[in-house]
């Protein structure tokens, strides 16, 4: 009788100690799971926030260019009203004062 006990207490212990490890591989596993879900958030954050980034370079550069298309027919046009107002003043000689009549 004291051998069928042993054997069967034995048997108990082993189902117990399988089932204490099966339980523990599934919190290991639920665990890694989870690690690896808030990982999967961290790198779609980090890409959101690269996107973002690369957009707002994107606009950046454009209207940088959209700046420098504008800047330089503006300077041109300011060169050329300088120049045209050079030689109205030449041209025209000294200003004579008129007064009017009142």
């Amino acid at each position: 009788m004291a051998f069928r006990q042993c054997v069967e207490m034995s048997r108990r212990h082993n189902f117990v100690s399988t089932m204490a490890a099966m339980q523990r591989a599934a919190d290991q596993a639920a665990q890694a799971r989870l690690r690896t879900a808030r990982e999967l958030e961290r790198l779609q954050r980090q890409q959101e926030r690269a996107r973002i980034a690369d957009q707002k370079e994107q606009i950046r550069l454009f209207q940088e260019q959209q700046r420098d298309e504008v800047v330089a027919p503006n300077q041109a046009l300011g060169e050329k009203l300088e120049e045209l107002n050079n030689i109205l003043r030449n041209s025209v000689g000294p200003t004579i004062a008129c007064r009017s009549k009142s």
